[in-house]
């Protein structure tokens, strides 16, 4: 795995549009909280708990940078696929074609 380096508030994982967001908890009624992974796997401290959208988890930038809004998934994933959870056509034009794509939320 890369190591990404240090950088600006500006540009940072959490402003990437490959860091995907996924609620968990018991529903979309109960949800207790957001965990977020980048969907290439390159920053060494994701996934981690999404806390306050500007941890010191997301202060970092790696090669595959591009801003944008990343995925934000619901607990009930009632979207279905992936690519419903996105309107950046960047990001639609990848999940199209790799429709089998999978993100891993375990930390």
């Amino acid at each position: 795995m890369e190591s990404p380096t240090k950088s600006s508030n500006k540009q940072s994982c959490a402003t990437c549009v490959w860091l995907a967001r996924q609620d968990y908890g018991y529903s979309n009624w109960t949800t207790e909280g957001t965990t977020a992974q980048c969907m290439f796997e390159k920053n060494p401290v994701l996934p981690a708990d999404n806390w306050y959208d500007g941890a010191k988890e997301f202060n970092f930038i790696c090669d595959l940078y591009k801003r944008g809004e990343g995925l934000r998934m619901d607990v009930d994933r009632d979207n279905g696929a992936l690519i419903n959870y996105t309107s950046n056509e960047t990001l639609e034009a990848f999940l199209r074609m790799n429709p089998n794509f999978k993100i891993d939320f375990a930390t």
